[in-house]
């Protein structure tokens, strides 16, 4: 017996086909596919579903009182 494993989509290329898929059937099975999370996501796989990669804004804590 062999055990595969478990391994998350390929998302870099899924979600570009997702926003340029036009019929809504086959939009829909590329979201399926793409919303499974099968182990913990990289922080690279975090930052293709986010609006801004979390690294790119430092965190400043000038001038902030405790």
């Amino acid at each position: 017996m062999c055990l595969q494993m478990a391994s998350n989509p390929d998302y870099a290329t899924l979600l570009p086909q997702i926003a340029a898929e036009t019929d809504s059937d086959a939009k829909q099975l590329l979201i399926n596919q793409c919303y499974q999370f099968n182990v913990p996501l990289s922080q690279t796989e975090k930052n293709l579903f986010n609006y801004i990669d979390s690294d790119y804004i430092p965190i400043n804590y000038v001038g902030v009182v405790p």
